[in-house]
């Protein structure tokens, strides 16, 4: 379901699942966030309180001031992945390091 990358027809599709079984909501509200990162970074989203992150003993995910928007990047991709990020149910807990760690790099992009 998640191999074809963010889109639309995903996005309802995840809208009506939660809806019909919200016992899914958090699994695939990690899942789209994951998704959501893919579009704007290039990979998924790690959270900083993830099992998956201390197990590796990998450090905290920090934002990255070099992130800078590229021309070769797609304008409509990273649109939608912000739009749905802004309108897709997602918890505070994860929405709050994305918000720190990944979004914040777009806030001083030229090209909206």
């Amino acid at each position: 379901m998640f191999a074809t990358g963010l889109n639309a027809p995903l996005t309802e599709a995840l809208l009506i699942i939660t809806g019909a079984f919200p016992s899914l909501l958090y699994n695939i509200q990690e899942k789209m966030l994951d998704q959501i990162s893919i579009a704007l970074t290039g990979k998924p989203f790690i959270h900083p309180n993830s099992a998956k992150l201390r197990e590796a003993g990998t450090p905290h995910p920090q934002p990255s001031s070099t992130m800078q928007f590229s021309p070769e990047k797609d304008k409509t991709a990273i649109q939608f992945a912000l739009t749905t990020l802004g309108t897709f149910n997602l918890p505070d807990n994860l929405l709050l390091d994305f918000l720190r760690n990944v979004v914040v790099n777009f806030l001083d992009d030229v090209h909206p």
